[in-house]
């Protein structure tokens, strides 16, 4: 598969793809579906999980054989489901939940994810995965040159849970900041429909997070989780220029309408970074 060609080779013959292989920032990507394929792999597109499922012949026969349990999302279950709080997944690190929970409201009781995720349907989880998927494709990525205020604002208005009013000045503020400090940052968010879970009142999503700050004069303040730090907020004072970051934190969800499973938004622009309450480490 020559880089920048449409033309490759399988097993001597030649064939023309609609893309093709590119080299970016000293790696070769690849066609996700052509290469997975061509091992004989099964990709399927899970368009309300906006997710690719890719399964190999020797996985799918552990899965048909029993050793190997999947969830509704086709995400691998670990064998041992000794906790009492969490659906356990196979590649979630132990200390993701061990991650504090923090209180927004001051209702008593919690639900654990164990118990409040089997309230949710599929399709009202995939829902909500979306809308934090889609803010935080907003809100990780960003770029001084190109940010437009109107926009951001009109965005995040339709992402966030209100009453149908957002004050705009905060926002102002926040776009006219990031111009200038000249900030430009690129992530994504991953939110695990299996942790869902209720604490003192509110809805939280535990979710993963990838980022890396490319520009800004300061780096501790370049998206809406990490601006104007308050009380609950800590102050991002480990970001590298460049450098990948793997973070993971709750993300609280609101709506004030009696059918919440099937209206719950993002419910805070500050969620990444709360004191005590989130694990990061460098990627290499």
């Amino acid at each position: 598969m020559p880089v920048g060609s449409k033309k490759v080779t399988v097993n001597g013959s030649e064939i023309t793809l609609d893309t093709m292989a590119i080299k970016k920032e000293g790696r070769v990507v690849v066609p996700l579906r052509f290469v997975s394929e061509t091992l004989n792999a099964e990709v399927k597109w899970d368009g309300a999980w906006s997710a690719v499922n890719i399964v190999s012949p020797e996985y799918q026969e552990k899965v048909n054989a029993g050793s190997v349990t999947l969830d509704k999302w086709g995400r691998e279950l670990r064998a041992n489901q000794n906790s009492k709080k969490w659906i356990l997944m196979s590649d979630t690190p132990d200390n993701v939940y061990e991650i504090k929970k923090y209180k927004i409201y001051h209702i008593d009781g919690e639900q654990v994810a164990k118990e409040f995720g089997q309230g949710f349907h599929k399709d009202e989880l995939d829902r909500i995965v979306r809308n934090v998927k889609e803010y935080y494709k907003l809100a990780l990525n960003i770029d001084y040159r190109t940010i437009n205020y109107s926009t951001y604002y009109n965005s995040s208005f339709k992402l966030l849970g209100h009453n149908g009013y957002m004050n705009p000045e905060p926002f102002q503020e926040f776009v006219s900041y990031i111009k200038k400090i000249k900030v430009i940052v690129e992530g994504y968010a991953y939110p695990d429909p299996t942790t869902i879970y209720s604490y003192y009142g509110t809805p939280f999503i535990r979710t993963k997070f990838k980022f890396r700050v490319l520009s800004a004069t300061d780096y501790n303040q370049f998206n809406a989780d990490s601006y104007k730090p308050g009380d609950k907020s800590e102050k991002v004072t480990w970001v590298k220029p460049g450098q990948w970051y793997e973070t993971y934190s709750d993300v609280s969800l609101f709506s004030n309408s009696q059918d919440f499973r099937a209206t719950l938004k993002i419910g805070s622009t500050a969620n990444m970074f709360t004191k005590g309450a989130y694990r990061h480490k460098e990627l290499k």
